[in-house]
């Protein structure tokens, strides 16, 4: 029963850093979507990228140049596909 509860305690500890980075990347490239969409004038699929390979960049940016353009790369990859599999590439979004 003991290594039931340890389990839980490590599982709900490990979930709540986990939210919180999922929150924090979330919110970064969101709020530079807003700042995209604001400076450029129109909502699209160009700034959810650009914003994506901006927030990838700044993660690894411990790992170098190198690392930043692999971060930038993968999330504005994933961004663009995450944008086709929920359909938000029409263009102009709500």
């Amino acid at each position: 029963m003991q290594a039931l509860r340890e389990g839980f305690q490590n599982m709900w500890s490990r979930g709540k850093s986990t939210g919180k980075s999922f929150a924090i990347i979330g919110g970064g490239i969101g709020a530079i979507e807003c700042w995209m969409d604001r400076a450029r004038g129109k909502t699209d699929a160009k700034n959810r990228a650009a914003a994506s390979a901006i927030a990838g960049a700044a993660l690894a940016y411990r790992g170098g140049p190198k690392g930043m353009i692999v971060g930038a790369l993968g999330f504005a990859t994933f961004g663009l596909i995450m944008d086709l599999v929920m359909g938000g590439m029409g263009g102009e979004h709500d």
